[in-house]
């Protein structure tokens, strides 16, 4: 196989990827709206309180989902794979806050 044909793999599992990640932001602002709808008792806070009301981290939803990701992943890529979900992760509580902060 050549680096050309490897490239276009890559390439497509790059648009795949893309996808997935648009797919999964999708899902992470209906979480915000749904969090913005329940917080309060379904009354949607005003002003400065909004932010302070809402929850966006859940550590315990994080460390069972890295621990059912990762449980697969083989030893020597586990690093790598942690990393890049650590960094899904850390992109979908920021993109949660900016949809929380400005409804």
């Amino acid at each position: 196989m050549t680096i050309e044909a490897l490239r276009t793999e890559i390439d497509q599992i790059d648009e795949q990827l893309k996808a997935l990640l648009m797919q999964r932001f999708d899902c992470v602002a209906r979480i915000a709206v749904c969090k913005l709808e329940v917080s309060n008792d379904g009354k949607k806070p005003q002003g400065s309180s909004l932010r302070a009301s809402v929850t966006v981290r859940c550590p315990q939803r994080e460390r069972e989902l890295k621990q059912r990701l990762l449980k697969d992943v083989p030893e020597e890529r586990k690093g790598l794979y942690e990393a890049i979900l650590e960094k899904v992760l850390e992109t979908s509580r920021s993109y949660q806050e900016k949809i929380i902060e400005n409804p």
